[in-house]
């Protein structure tokens, strides 16, 4: 890998990583304030529209968006001929959710769904308008832009959000929230980036761009989909409470695990697109990236699940303590997510986008399988083989795309052991401190987060792992850069 490409990676990931982790800890506070204003069944209510909102987002962006990022020669045409395509789509899908609101609401026997559908959808339309101005910044891996949007968004919606349910509008206060973020969002795209479509539609560049992203547009509806049926099922299933506290359970995960990964893969995805032809660097690049992810997913995971009791009695209170085996449970799920994300970010920056759909049917099969022989022992059933399928999915990445850069499985697993003894060790210790004290929940939380920490540092000098001197490295070479452009 170049130093500048280097330099702009290392750039990329601060503000991507000031970016979501930010956006978490604000729409955290957030969710924790009107949690204790609301009911789980409200979340509940919420949560089985998301798997409408989610699928229509996949078709109206078509993995156009991914076309975009890897495509060298980008013109205003393609941009252009996209932007009036998703605008079309989500138009058009908008409409039928409104038409089909009725029916979504038979479904899950839950009358107030017609209204909260039919406004929550609002938000595919205000999406499509700001897809391209997302894919540009992230092709020219400026994130310091994003960074400013989305900080922005958030803060209007969730300000919006925690005034409502103070005001009593209960299950409204989480739809309002939703649109205010996509409206807002949307807006500052457009104000502080300067592309703007010109009226034009290419067959020629539609059809270019489709050869690309037809393949990622099945995969990403069939992991989207996959990704959500939980809420189909258990919203169908049980009762509103019980998909809320799933609901809470997955939110607190994604404050950290799936942040971190996000974050990473983010941008990973556009610098693995500029060596996609180079073998050897690409292979160098990914290896660290997966070391890298390792190092700070892993101890993240197991410490949340350690912790997971006293964290949700202390935000929450115990009217969500249901939530606490759920979440150890998604933790597990977030390792082997973690994993397999890299894995097929590496394949999408290949170009590589018939093999990944054939990966996605595959692991959806297993899914399927998983999903049937899990629902007899209710919602925690589901979970564990939500987990399994996670597991199953990683172990075939591994095997089908390590020969491509010829990174088989056991030296990933070799690369992933250092991290996922370390952090394994120290989540033990840290669940049993929890369950040895007795004292408030507050306090055994602090101590269980300090001890987390100071046990892990200590199990990474011990196993003398490098990461750990790349990020002081990379700390101390931002400090000076700062101290030089001040004097």
């Amino acid at each position: 890998m170049s130093q500048k490409l280097k330099n702009t990676t290392i750039n990329a990931l601060i503000w991507s990583g000031i970016e979501k982790f930010s956006l978490q800890a604000i729409g955290f506070i957030s969710t924790i304030i009107v949690a204790r204003l609301l009911t789980p069944a409200d979340f509940g209510l919420v949560a089985m529209i998301t798997v409408f909102i989610a699928v229509s987002n996949v078709f109206i962006d078509s993995g156009f968006g991914t076309a975009i990022i890897q495509k060298k020669n980008l013109t205003n045409e393609d941009c252009s001929t996209v932007f009036f395509f998703n605008l079309f789509i989500a138009v058009l899908l908008y409409l039928v959710l409104f038409f089909c609101a009725p029916f979504i609401a038979d479904f899950y026997k839950q009358p107030a769904l017609i209204n909260l559908t039919r406004v929550l959808g609002l938000v595919l339309v205000f999406n499509s308008l700001g897809l391209i101005q997302i894919s540009l910044i992230q092709k020219e891996i400026k994130f310091k832009t994003n960074t400013k949007i989305n900080l922005f968004a958030i803060i209007i919606s969730s300000t919006t959000g925690i005034t409502c349910a103070l005001l009593g509008f209960g299950v409204w206060s989480l739809v309002i929230q939703q649109v205010c973020l996509s409206l807002s969002k949307t807006i500052l795209l457009w104000l502080f980036n300067s592309w703007r479509p010109v009226f034009v539609f290419s067959k020629s560049s539609f059809s270019h761009l489709f050869r690309f992203s037809s393949g990622l547009l099945v995969s990403e509806i069939l992991e989207t989909f996959f990704q959500n049926i939980y809420y189909i099922i258990i919203g169908r299933f049980f009762p509103a409470s019980e998909l809320g506290f799933f609901t809470q359970a997955k939110k607190l995960n994604d404050v950290s695990v799936t942040t971190l990964t996000s974050v990473v893969t983010q941008v990973a995805f556009p610098v693995f697109s500029t060596i996609h032809d180079d073998l050897a660097k690409l292979k160098s690049a990914f290896r660290k990236n997966i070391r890298f992810i390792s190092f700070l997913v892993l101890p993240l995971s197991f410490c949340l699940m350690a912790v997971s009791h006293s964290l949700i009695l202390t935000l929450l209170k115990e009217k969500w303590l249901p939530s606490a085996p759920l979440l150890q449970i998604l933790c597990i799920m977030g390792i082997f997510y973690t994993l397999d994300v890299s894995n097929m970010v590496l394949l999408k920056s290949k170009g590589k986008s018939a093999l990944y759909l054939k990966l996605e049917i595959a692991k959806k099969i297993i899914a399927v399988v998983a999903i049937l022989i899990g629902i007899r022992w209710g919602i925690f059933g589901l979970a564990w083989s939500s987990a399994a399928t996670l597991f199953a999915g990683y172990l075939l990445d591994t095997i089908t795309i390590g020969p491509l850069i010829h990174y088989p499985i056991n030296e990933q697993l070799k690369d992933i052991l250092p991290s996922f003894t370390a952090a394994g060790v120290m989540g033990i210790c840290v669940y049993f401190i929890g369950t040895s004290l007795q004292l408030p929940s507050l306090i055994v939380l602090c101590i269980q987060v300090i001890a987390a920490i100071a046990l892990y540092l200590l199990f990474v000098w011990i196993l003398k792992m490098e990461e750990l001197n790349e990020i002081r490295s990379l700390a101390a070479k931002k400090i000076f850069e700062k101290k030089v452009r001040l004097s």
